[in-house]
């Protein structure tokens, strides 16, 4: 059985965590998204504010496939216009002032379902970019830092400017 295979959106719409107290997923996306079978080999991207050394790389939900990614950076001259994009393409809130970004990108090692669809307009940002939401991938004992599912390809950060 794949990851994520028995779950339906509904199941994983509401997740629980000690970070945060649940939320509706379902509000980050325009429509109920599609669930997909990715297959191994795929590549995401993750864009995360560096708050301190990364860490629980595997607990993180949402990414974005490589190819959304290279959209991306094939449309900006700089890390600060790349920035700006993936913040209203994703209608992610602003970021606290002098917090760097950070790339993550993975490789799927094995075929996981994921829901995938286009960002809802949230935090006044336009949203309307492709997002992957990927629950469960360090949902084992092997740690936060470590899946079965995925191996880490590459952290780096983006220039200030």
């Amino acid at each position: 059985m794949y990851l994520n295979e028995e779950y339906s959106f509904h199941d994983v719409r509401y997740p629980i965590s000690r970070r945060v107290s649940p939320y509706d997923v379902g509000l980050s996306f325009v429509g109920e998204p599609r669930k997909e079978l990715l297959p191994a080999g795929t590549r995401l991207i993750r864009l995360d504010y560096q708050h301190a050394p990364i860490s629980d790389i595997f607990t993180r939900v949402w990414w974005m496939r490589r190819a959304v990614f290279e959209r991306l950076l094939s449309d900006s001259e700089s890390a600060r216009e790349l920035r700006a994009r993936w913040q209203q393409g994703q209608a992610m809130p602003k970021s606290a002032a002098g917090l760097r970004t950070l790339v993550v990108e993975i490789e799927l090692m094995e075929p996981v379902y994921a829901w995938v669809g286009l960002a809802s307009p949230l935090f006044h940002k336009a949203g309307g970019l492709e997002q992957v939401y990927l629950p469960n991938l360090a949902h084992d004992r092997i740690g936060p830092n470590r899946s079965r599912y995925a191996r880490l390809v590459r952290i780096y950060t983006l220039p200030p400017q």
